[in-house]
């Protein structure tokens, strides 16, 4: 049997290894022309968030916005002039901050990425109070990209606040119901910062009544009186 020269299985190796780089470079030309991108082998990098926004929408019960309210945002973090996208920064409190909605009843704030609690209060004159609470990492519901508030009809309610010879006492605090959320330092600290006083004579009045509440039951807090009315 002849033997074959040792050179001829390298040369038909080389003749693939040619061949198959060949291939490659022209297939990398085609995805040049076309505007494909080559294959790579290392992993796509995940994009990077966008920054998105909390849009909070004020509307009375017929629908229409409620632009000149007060809206107190409790939360961790807590929001601050620089987060306002639309709407007014009104103040900052113990308990969180105040803001107020532009023509159109509405509110966009930046929405942190680390937002663990987000609580909204709204008193509105002539309307029932409003409020909604979420702590997702208590497993409540997730933070909402936008809400809209739907205020309900409210009524007032007042009186005057004396001493046992009838004379007026100024300065008491009128705690109406309460919501169930009170269980939160910055809660109660905005319930008492809100809640209504007495003024030089006695009188006081708070104005966001549910329209199927009634009878009405306060607390009342002063140093000379205490009690339920």
């Amino acid at each position: 049997m002849e033997r074959q020269p040792k050179t001829s299985g390298r040369l038909a190796a080389f003749a693939l290894f040619v061949v198959t780089v060949s291939a490659l470079l022209s297939a990398r030309a085609e995805d040049s022309k076309s505007g494909r991108a080559p294959p790579s082998s290392k992993p796509a990098s995940a994009p990077a968030p966008s920054t998105t926004t909390f849009d909070l929408r004020i509307v009375g019960p017929d629908g229409k916005p409620i632009p000149n309210v007060e809206v107190d945002f409790l939360s961790e973090p807590r929001i601050s002039p620089e987060d306002i996208r639309r709407g007014r920064f009104v103040s900052q409190a113990s308990y969180g901050a105040t803001l107020q909605p532009d023509g159109e009843g509405r509110i966009s704030v930046l929405r942190p990425t680390d937002w663990k609690r987000l609580e909204i209060c709204i008193d509105a004159p002539g309307y029932a109070r409003f409020w909604r609470l979420w702590q997702p990492y208590l497993r409540s519901d997730p933070i909402p990209v936008e809400l809209t508030a739907k205020l309900e009809a409210g009524w007032s309610v007042g009186g005057t606040i004396v001493d046992s010879r009838g004379k007026p006492i100024a300065g008491a605090r009128i705690f109406p119901p309460s919501e169930p959320a009170f269980g939160r330092v910055d809660a109660l600290k905005r319930f008492f910062d809100r809640a209504p006083r007495s003024d030089a004579e006695g009188r006081w009045r708070f104005d966001c009544v549910p329209l199927w509440r009634d009878p009405v039951i306060v607390e009342v807090d002063h140093p000379q009186f205490l009690g339920r009315g």
